[in-house]
């Protein structure tokens, strides 16, 4: 599969950051503290041990504060920061071979474009419970009926978005796509355009149900007997959601 424009803006940054004053600094900074030698060890046993899948170090180096300060140092550079733990073997293999695997490099440096199946991550209840105790009940209406998403960077541009769909479309959003077709042929384009012209219109009439003293529970009930009218049934909580933020509107308009 050919790499895509993002993915070469995230190596290049990377090979910006391993070659920069203030991370060789970093290395030799760890390397005095720690009493690391300066002579490295040697290039054949670290694509040796990189086959094995980690790179192994001298026991007598392998002390907690070594690896308090790998950390500190791939949590103080951003290419690292956000999630350090695959990063800490290339590290490793920087600070006692000064060498590093390009192709496991590859590997775990993620593009700053993804494709999510949400509604598959989203729809188990482990999660589901996540959403409701954050008041997020209105991700978990739309995954109903949009279950791929597109995650990317607020950094990317246009041309970044076009390359990446183009060189990921065959590979991971069209085969979401026919798995979805297949799973739930009765969710339609028509569908989840219908549900959100009505939204609107749903959320008032939750409202007004509430102001009439209509409990949660028996609003759920009237509203999962009018689908054709307001859509996809909602649960309490993000009921509860919509009569908070409906406060809030007509608390704004009064001012």
């Amino acid at each position: 599969m050919k790499m895509t424009q993002s993915q070469k803006k995230v190596l290049l940054d990377l090979q910006k950051t391993l070659h920069s004053e203030r991370f060789c600094n970093a290395i030799e900074k760890i390397r005095k503290e720690n009493r690391i030698p300066e002579s490295t060890l040697p290039a054949e046993k670290f694509y040796t041990v990189c086959r094995k899948g980690l790179v192994e170090i001298p026991d007598k180096f392998t002390t907690k504060k070594l690896r308090k300060d790998v950390y500190e140092i791939l949590e103080s550079f951003s290419p690292f920061a956000t999630d350090p733990d695959p990063w800490y073997d290339v590290l490793l293999g920087i600070i006692f071979y000064n060498l590093m695997d390009i192709q496991y490099i590859h590997f775990i440096a993620e593009d700053i474009i993804e494709v999510m199946d949400v509604g598959g991550y989203l729809h188990n209840e482990w999660n589901l419970e996540y959403l409701r105790n954050y008041g997020l009940m209105e991700v978990d209406e739309k995954t109903k009926t949009k279950r791929i998403a597109l995650f990317f960077s607020p950094h990317i541009s246009r041309n970044d978005l076009i390359d990446f769909i183009e060189k990921k479309f065959a590979w991971e959003i069209e085969p979401l796509i026919k798995q979805y077709r297949q799973k739930e042929p009765e969710i339609t384009v028509n569908q989840w355009r219908f549900s959100d012209s009505r939204k609107k219109e749903r959320d008032e009439y939750v409202f007004l149900k509430h102001r009439e003293g209509v409990s949660a529970k028996k609003i759920k009930k009237l509203l999962s007997e009018q689908t054709d009218k307001f859509g996809n049934p909602i649960s309490l909580p993000y009921i509860n959601e919509i009569i908070r933020k409906e406060k809030r509107n007509k608390a704004k308009q009064r001012k």
